[in-house]
């Protein structure tokens, strides 16, 4: 069951125990996790990747649970092209919710798996996707800037808006 909204406590609590799942993986725990080819997971996960885009525009404060879910029903159920975007989008949201250094470094820790996982997985739709998230949301804290744009610009040059509508 999705819900219509969350508290503070409830949300922070999902985030913390979706936050502990990932940390008990290591980079490479998470970058070789085996890919999945469950139909069903992957519409779910579509799903996701949509209500994610509503909620970044419409209910900002639901946007850290779909992405939690995201992680959590890959982390059950294994890898696809939907999951990386959850990893990816969990991290991204992750870094804009706190100043606490440990935390952006986590997610940038998470956030090298998900370019890992990029590579192993047919990457052509959500690449501009992720590259957006990873190199606009989380590198952002952890490098120079300088050190981002390049790969930045490749995401927005990856048709973002086409790529959104052929993921469909």
């Amino acid at each position: 069951r999705i819900p219509d909204s969350l508290g503070t406590k409830e949300l922070t609590a999902v985030i913390q125990e979706t936050g502990g799942m990932l940390a008990r993986m290591s980079v490479d725990d998470l970058s070789e996790m085996k890919e999945t080819d469950n139909t069903s997971l992957q519409f779910t996960l579509k799903f996701y990747t949509l209500l994610c885009f509503i909620s970044y525009f419409s209910s900002s404060q639901m946007l850290p649970f779909y992405c939690c879910r995201m992680v959590r029903l890959t982390l059950k159920h294994g890898v696809c092209q939907e999951s990386v975007f959850g990893l990816a989008m969990y991290s991204a949201v992750i870094c804009q919710s706190t100043k606490r250094v440990q935390v952006i470094q986590e997610m940038g820790r998470v956030g090298r798996a998900v370019m890992a996982l990029l590579k192993r997985v047919d990457s052509s739709a959500i690449m501009p996707m992720v590259y957006s998230a990873y190199y606009g949301y989380i590198v952002v804290h952890t490098a120079p800037l300088q050190s981002c744009t390049d790969n930045l610009r490749k995401g927005f040059k990856g048709k973002y808006l086409l790529c959104f509508n052929n993921s469909l």
